[in-house]
């Protein structure tokens, strides 16, 4: 078994890792992600606002002033009753959450790949 020399440090909090200027240069993507995602939608909102992203708690209603702008849905098939609707809303988008996880990687969005239609 292979152990560190020393204990890692643990992460400091994504806020405090790149100044705020930065971050809003790199993503200005709005996200949701669903809740049987994997990695895990709490794992998946660390990873997206390092990335300079937005992840809202909750899914934008229909026709609210929080549609009106651009949204990506974060998923996979078993969610399909949460995402189905949200693919109808304009200025939204559906990817599986390995598509987005690539393009993070990448740190380019390819808004074609990955996605999954109702």
């Amino acid at each position: 078994r292979l152990t560190p020399p020393h204990p890692l440090p643990h992460p400091a909090p994504p806020s405090s890792r790149v100044p705020a200027d930065a971050r809003s240069k790199r993503c200005r993507y709005r996200f949701f992600v669903t809740k049987n995602t994997m990695p895990p939608p709490n794992e998946l909102k660390v990873i997206l606002e390092v990335a300079g992203g937005t992840v809202l708690d909750k899914p934008p209603k229909q026709g609210g002033k929080d549609a009106a702008s651009a949204l990506i849905v974060v998923t996979c098939e078993t969610d399909k009753k949460i995402w189905a609707p949200l693919s109808k809303q304009p200025l939204t988008t559906v990817h599986e959450a390995g598509h987005v996880l690539t393009c993070v990687m990448r740190q380019r969005f390819d808004k074609k790949g990955g996605q999954l239609r109702a």
